[in-house]
């Protein structure tokens, strides 16, 4: 399968030093467009579509860090390195603060040219890595489902927006407890360590049970637990994914009585 080249826009008000660039990043198979301040840089990037850009910290017009502020305030951050010089590095921690995915210190000999290629690489992986993990975030607060996340000692760090409206409580009212408060009583320890013993065994449970609202009320609901385990095996989490299935009992409990009883004189039929 064939790769498309990889399309960089430089910002950087040094044509010598824009060019040194261009000339590395164009042998290692880049496409490389540059432009000589912040300001030419951003209109640049509005018409055209770039996988990273570097920037210079000290640029006419908008400096590195403004540009970034900018790019921000569009919208999501795309991939951005950062480019300062010697002695500078608190600014390459104020751009990593404010998004960027990594940053090179120039030196008077050139030598971080031929650090780019391998840093451009990792910035994309770290951009890749956050984006995934925001889509991962973006899932998991929209699902109509509960979800409950504990860790290895079973108490609750993460839950999401559904959660909230099926159980009455918020998240700040359940985070670093334990999920037995959502126990309605109507079932015995030895029914909770089965479902432990599956967990640890097969790595998931799935089945019915009776749990409890904030405000008291017992409700019906259908569960899938799982294990989440490290590269060792070991499990580190363990993740709940759960439904109210009140109106689903209600048709079933409906359909049940029909089937048992006459629909004229509501009598027991002969099938009861």
């Amino acid at each position: 399968m064939t790769h498309k080249p990889l399309r960089i826009l430089l910002m950087e008000d040094d044509a010598g030093l824009a060019r040194l660039f261009s000339n590395k990043l164009t042998r290692c198979g880049y496409i490389v467009d540059s432009a000589e301040d912040g300001e030419k840089g951003l209109a640049k990037y509005e018409s055209a579509a770039y996988d990273l850009l570097a920037l210079d910290h000290n640029m006419p017009v908008y400096d590195g860090l403004e540009v970034i502020r900018r790019l921000a305030a569009r919208g999501p951050l795309p991939p951005v390195i950062m480019v300062t010089g010697s002695g500078n590095e608190e600014l390459a921690v104020e751009a990593l603060k404010l998004g960027a995915c990594d940053y090179v210190v120039k030196d008077p000999a050139g030598g971080y040219l031929e650090l780019l290629p391998t840093i451009i690489e990792r910035a994309l992986d770290r951009y890749h890595a956050r984006e995934y993990a925001r889509l991962a975030a973006q899932v998991f607060e929209s699902a109509s489902e509960g979800l409950l996340v504990t860790d290895c000692q079973g108490i609750i760090i993460l839950v999401n927006k559904a959660f909230t409206d099926i159980t009455g409580y918020t998240a700040n009212e359940v985070l670093g407890k334990s999920p037995k408060i959502l126990r309605s009583g109507r079932h015995d320890a030895e029914f909770y360590r089965a479902i432990q013993t599956a967990v640890r065994e097969t790595g998931q449970w799935q089945g019915e049970t009776w749990d409890r609202r904030k405000n008291g009320e017992a409700y019906p609901a259908w569960l899938t637990i799982s294990a989440v385990r490290d590269e060792q095996g070991r499990i580190v989490n363990i993740a709940t994914i759960f439904t109210d299935i009140t109106a689903r009992k209600r048709t079933e409990d409906h359909l049940r009585y029909r089937a048992t009883h006459d629909p004229l004189t509501g009598l027991p039929n002969r099938d009861l």
